[in-house]
């Protein structure tokens, strides 16, 4: 439930940094994060059949979809749109085969695995415009983000049955998160 709480509070820090002009979300990143959080929560709650390792992926699932819609709502306010890039659609064509391998093999620990890489693929365009202008983006959401991973990670390892699995969905949402924000913590130097 921590985890999930600390998730929300990062989300609250996200939008108020949205509201006041502060930060930029990438329309293209979150469409693609809420699709691949929904088959990524459905994924390994089967995978982990445990209510409690799931919370984290259903906060991020339910946020993901909000967020998206509500950047696209705003996309020429305070969201930037662009078209689907090459990296983008390759995400997209991760997250259909790791369905299409659940769906052959049955093994819901099959798909998830192979969605963990469209999700961690699913960073790199937030990451590169923070790289072009840490100023798109603060770090303190992406921060706390990070520490629910890890509270997730500690969920694993104190209900752990052996399934090594389990922790690769927070081990990389913590690297991946933390990336973005130290990322956004460089100063931009002039030219």
């Amino acid at each position: 439930m921590v985890s999930g709480m600390v998730n929300l509070s990062g989300f609250a820090f996200y939008f108020l940094h949205i509201h006041k002009g502060r930060a930029t979300p990438n329309l293209s990143s979150w469409g693609l994060w809420a699709v691949i959080q929904i088959l990524n929560l459905l994924s390994y709650r089967l995978m982990t059949g445990d209510d409690v390792k799931t919370v984290l992926p259903l906060v991020s699932s339910v946020i993901n979809v909000l967020t998206f819609v509500w950047a696209f709502a705003k996309r020429n306010q305070q969201a930037s749109m662009k078209q689907l890039t090459l990296l983008e659609y390759i995400c997209l064509t991760i997250a259909c085969v790791s369905m299409l391998m659940w769906w052959k093999t049955k093994s819901a620990t099959i798909a998830n695995l192979f969605l963990q890489l469209a999700l961690a693929m699913g960073y790199i365009p937030t990451a590169a415009e923070v790289l072009k202008d840490p100023q798109k983006e603060k770090p303190v959401p992406w921060f706390l983000w990070g520490v629910s991973y890890i509270l997730t990670a500690m969920v694993v390892v104190l209900r752990w049955k052996g399934d090594v699995q389990d922790g690769v969905y927070p081990i990389l949402g913590l690297i991946c998160n933390w990336g973005i924000c130290f990322i956004a913590l460089r100063k931009t130097t002039p030219a």
